[in-house]
């Protein structure tokens, strides 16, 4: 039982060090990340939390919008910008691509063009609008609910749908 515990924690740590900037304070093995993805819903939930927690505090000094804003800066700065990196290419390669092959070569090209400056820049203000639209006590609720869905929701869609790539992927 107790190995069960400590082969999960691993896991846990691993998708918490990947998925974040958080390090983990023992040594991991990244050829497990597969099966550490279950834990994404949980890393949400983390991430979900400090971002709550930093609106709240942020919230006693400043405005609402104010706090927004530095909320999800603590968000983009917690996770290295992952999501943001990959929404950014999924704009490139869907704007800017025609046929399964080059768009799959867009998103995987590490530039940002236009496609993802402007779905990042959207996608920005579409968060900063609709938490400060909420009313003050539903915000914390709605980062927190927000960052651990759309990652039990990732799960889902690993489980269901196939890689797009099948050569030269980290998949």
């Amino acid at each position: 039982m107790i190995k069960l515990l400590a082969s999960q924690l691993k896991l846990f740590l691993l998708a918490l060090s990947f998925f974040t900037r958080i390090p983990s304070p023992i040594e991991l093995d990244y050829k497990d990340l597969p099966r550490a993805t279950v834990y994404l819903p949980v890393v949400g939930w983390v991430v979900g939390g400090i971002c709550a927690l930093s609106f709240y505090l942020a919230n006693l000094l400043w405005s609402q919008e104010s706090a927004v804003m530095l909320t999800i800066i603590t968000g983009v700065l917690l996770t290295g910008a992952l999501h943001e990196d990959g929404f950014a290419d999924v704009c490139d390669g869907f704007g800017g691509g025609y046929g399964k092959q080059r768009i799959l070569e867009i998103m995987k090209d590490s530039h940002i063009g236009v496609y993802g400056v402007v779905g990042l820049l959207c996608l920005l203000i579409l968060k900063f609008s609709v938490l400060s639209a909420l009313p003050l006590n539903l915000v914390p609720w709605a980062i927190l609910a927000g960052h651990t869905i759309s990652r039990l929701l990732t799960l889902f869609i690993m489980r269901e749908f196939e890689y797009a790539r099948t050569l030269d992927s980290k998949a």
